[in-house]
């Protein structure tokens, strides 16, 4: 699958901060004219993410699909 420049450079920019983070992301839309990022979309989001992405911010971050868990207080 074709990377997303904006999300490419958004995974780029966590990697190098050097800051732990959580970042949620959700499936691009499949559809051109439309918004990237769409709830209704089946697509694996984890796909656009840059090649070992996740094994290297394995100790820095967290990606997660969809919504984040929520904890209460």
């Amino acid at each position: 699958m074709k990377l997303d420049p904006q999300l490419n450079e958004l995974a780029i920019g966590l990697e190098q901060s050097g800051q732990r983070f959580l970042w949620v992301i959700k499936s691009p839309h499949a559809k051109p004219n439309t918004s990237f990022f769409n709830a209704q979309s089946h697509l694996d989001p984890f796909e656009f993410l840059p090649n070992g992405f996740l094994d290297r911010i394995k100790d820095q971050g967290l990606v997660v699909s969809s919504w984040a868990p929520e904890m209460g207080y």
